[in-house]
């Protein structure tokens, strides 16, 4: 694909002679076309190779970037239309543990844009890209420095709709009297049948972000998932897999790539699951890691087999 010359036609057909407009433009244009790199969760030796990848501007072959390869593609896009810009690297420190000694890594890349002597950042994080692709809000598509300039937000339909899925499942806890278990797993289902993954471009790694951040909305304050992620680096299927547990039976809510090549989030049985764990390799959420690191019996597989607190 030829970005540039898409990116040319179509921006001539908004025609305004606003810079911001057309940066906002560019900005939500990249959002819808490209995923988040799922190797940069899972295989961290190749986050040095990912750094310094390039997306050609005019022949495009690979959608998968990182906020790396998104800034300096975007910061290209926008001097091509005359806008001024430059990639804006974030560093931290890190202590290594096996020598004590610290050193400085970057860590994030995001772009400051300049138009008439105002500066604006953009930074496309996996939450943007998700809000762009479910028709959200995005909170870092060239928003002024100052918080007092920042652009007023008003819900969009999405997200009218997720706020009355969320009073739905306060509702029917309180009619039901449903405990916390029952009311978290009402939750898993209300993404189940009223968010569409079939968008177009919804990858995996954008669609798991947006499921997390759902389910931090929808589930009760401080709610943690346990999940697991399975992938096949050779055949590069990703499968992100949520344990919940209900009155001493674990369920499991999958988000994977079904044989049309669309991602879908769906309940599946544990047989499933076994599956998974003899076939692919995986990686652990934070709290399900902890749950198994807590016992010395604990395995990842008699974690699965029984309930999960």
């Amino acid at each position: 694909m030829n970005l540039l010359e898409t990116l040319n036609k179509e921006v001539n057909e908004l025609k305004t002679p606003n810079k911001l407009q057309i940066a906002r433009y560019i900005y939500r244009k990249t959002g819808k076309l490209f995923e988040y790199d799922p190797n940069w969760f899972f295989k961290k030796e190749e986050r040095e190779d990912l750094k310094s990848k390039q997306i050609d501007i005019k022949n495009v072959t690979d959608y998968n970037i990182t906020c790396f390869s998104w800034a300096k593609m975007y910061s290209e896009l926008l001097r091509e239309f005359g806008i001024d810009s430059r990639v804006k690297y974030k560093q931290e420190s890190f202590r290594d543990e096996k020598t004590g000694a610290y050193f400085v890594n970057t860590v994030s890349a995001n772009v400051e844009v300049l138009i008439d002597g105002q500066v604006y950042i953009a930074d496309l994080d996996i939450n943007d890209m998700a809000a762009i692709k479910f028709g959200l809000n995005t909170h870092n598509n060239c928003e002024p420095l100052k918080e007092s300039n920042k652009t007023k937000k008003y819900p969009t339909e999405e997200e009218a709709k997720i706020n009355r899925i969320k009073e739905m499942l306060d509702i029917i806890k309180e009619k039901e009297h449903l405990n916390n278990e029952e009311y978290i797993f009402q939750a898993y289902r209300a993404i189940q049948n009223n968010v569409n993954f079939t968008k177009p471009n919804v990858g995996f790694t954008v669609g798991k972000a947006y499921i997390d951040k759902l389910l931090e909305f929808f589930a009760l304050v401080g709610y943690k998932s346990y999940n697991v992620c399975f992938y096949d680096n050779e055949k590069q299927k990703y499968m992100s897999v949520y344990i919940v547990p209900l009155n001493g039976e674990n369920h499991f809510f999958s988000y994977e790539k079904q044989i049309s090549g669309l991602y879908k989030f769906d309940e599946v049985p544990k047989e499933r699951i076994d599956f998974y764990f003899q076939n692919y390799k995986y990686k652990l959420s934070e709290t399900l890691k902890q749950k198994v690191n807590a016992n010395e019996e604990n395995t990842i597989e008699n974690v699965v087999e029984t309930r999960t607190k």
